[in-house]
Order: C-alpha cells, then structure tokens, then sequence
C-alpha cells in the first residue's frame, strides 16, 4: 500500500509527457541515491565529506 504523499506526487506526475516523467523520476531517484548514500558515509566516518560520499558509493 502506498502511503497518501506518493499518491499525491504520482497523479501530479501522471498529467506530465512520459519523457518529462522519466526525467523527474530520474532526478527523484538520483538525489535520493545520494542522500542514502551520504547518510552512510556520515555513518561510517562520523563526518560528511566529498571523498566519504564518494566511497560509500
């Protein structure tokens, strides 16, 4: 089951080119990634840097 703000973000998506969708899913996903991966880094080292980002990774 989705929780509601999905819902609310995926019929805002719907309305859009499926290209232009791909493109901000893309993002969405992306910037994500990052955030995951940096929460780990911050985990692993205790500090948040480029090269800590870059190998948790």
């Amino acid at each position: 089951m989705n929780p509601p703000f999905v819902l609310v973000v995926s019929s805002a998506l719907a309305t859009l080119p499926f290209v232009t969708f791909a493109r901000v899913l893309y993002a969405l996903v992306l910037v994500g990634f990052y955030v995951y991966a940096g929460c780990l880094a911050y985990l692993a080292t205790g500090r948040l840097t480029w090269t800590s980002l870059s190998v948790a990774k």
